[in-house]
């Protein structure tokens, strides 16, 4: 076990995220199958964390006696949640498999002397991945992780100084994405704290990136479009930033190896965890559709809030916009960004105080994203 775990512990790490719906799935299935990346299907280190908090309350991640606990917490996630059934999370098989798995972080984390609990955790459970599928880690450069919402970056920061792939798309494209997955989830509502969390994820990822987008050799972004537009030149772009030797593996969509069809708001069905069977047209991707696609779904009023309450992010990236800004079009758009979207299920507080509590919400993601992020889980 010695060898394994110094090849794991040397290896590289990099974090692959997004600004938003912008097809981080996609981009990790071009770098699933490269021999130099160690790279498991996507499960979100630290909202897994979240998750197994919330369903098991008696665990805790500093205790060595709960070791066994957390990798059968783990063995659980991974083998019965419902999320991580689809093709693109999905690892293990069976329920020998499932044995397997929690035996082998078990073993990682009693034996292992790594201090920090969250960087030992996460090794453990990629220790325990290449274990099971009898991954060669000598022949690994970098481990590659996908975290799919942007607001865990500080914390990846601080364990681990890694590197950062962020997935950048139209603001419009990608919330309209976000919005029609929601409606077709959600029995055509759109709830308020998934709204929020959409505008969290984008606030927290542009903040992240605006302060430190001068360190070119740790944050890198591939923008959803010049992938479309050029795959086999933005891959070989990445695989140089990433050190690692350009493959025609990184042209294909797999998960485990395995094809991958993608997925895609537009195409699937109420349940929008579900994988496509099929691959798109061949000219599904293409601008002009993209834009016919978004227009569809957002109208003026929605396509105006975006372009203002991501104004800078537009300029930066230079998306051009759909209208111009008068200021009076500026208080519009404001306006309907703090009094819509404030559907929920139940209403723990009364219905006359979900706007007023939703308004301070918003704000205060926009104004400090890191600030926001923990309001959202009182208001």
């Amino acid at each position: 076990m010695d060898r394994i775990v110094e090849n794991l512990k040397n290896l590289n790490i990099c974090i692959l995220t997004s600004y938003g719906h912008n097809g981080i799935d996609w981009a990790h299935s071009l770098l699933d199958n490269h021999k130099e990346i160690l790279i498991m299907p996507a499960f979100s280190f630290f909202r897994s964390i979240e998750t197994i908090k919330r369903r098991n309350k008696k665990i805790s991640f500093k205790k060595k006696n709960c070791s066994k606990d957390i990798a059968k917490a783990f063995g659980d996630l991974f083998f019965l949640d419902p999320r991580h059934q689809t093709q693109r999370r999905n690892f293990i098989k069976d329920a020998k498999e499932k044995k397997l798995f929690e035996n082998y972080l078990y073993d990682w984390l009693i034996l292992s002397k790594e201090k920090n609990i969250f960087k030992n955790l996460f090794l453990g459970i990629h220790y325990s991945y290449a274990k099971l599928y009898d991954v060669d880690l000598q022949i690994k450069k970098i481990l590659v992780h996908q975290e799919h919402v942007s607001w865990h970056s500080e914390k990846y920061e601080k364990i681990f100084n890694p590197q950062f792939i962020f997935m950048m798309r139209d603001p419009r494209a990608s919330i309209a994405g976000s919005i029609l997955r929601m409606q077709k989830h959600n029995n055509d509502q759109i709830f308020s704290n998934q709204f929020d969390h959409v505008l969290l994820n984008w606030k927290s990822a542009d903040q992240f990136v605006k302060n430190r987008i001068s360190l070119t050799n740790k944050i890198y972004i591939a923008k959803n479009e010049n992938l479309h537009k050029n795959l086999k030149y933005e891959m070989q772009k990445l695989s140089k930033w990433l050190n690692i030797n350009f493959s025609e593996t990184l042209l294909n969509q797999t998960f485990n190896g395995k094809e991958w069809f993608g997925e895609s708001a537009y195409l699937q069905d109420q349940n929008q965890e579900k994988d496509l069977k099929k691959y798109p047209k061949t000219n599904f991707y293409n601008p002009e559709e993209v834009t016919k696609r978004w227009k569809k779904v957002l109208d003026k009023k929605k396509t105006l809030m975006i372009e203002v309450i991501f104004n800078n992010i537009f300029y930066f990236f230079n998306y051009k916009f759909e209208y111009k800004h008068s200021f009076k079009d500026i208080v519009k758009a404001y306006l309907y960004f703090f009094t819509n979207f404030n559907y929920q299920k139940k209403y723990f507080l009364s219905k006359f105080l979900i706007i007023p509590r939703n308004i301070l919400r918003r704000l205060l993601i926009i104004l400090n994203p890191k600030v926001g992020k923990k309001m959202t889980n009182f208001l």
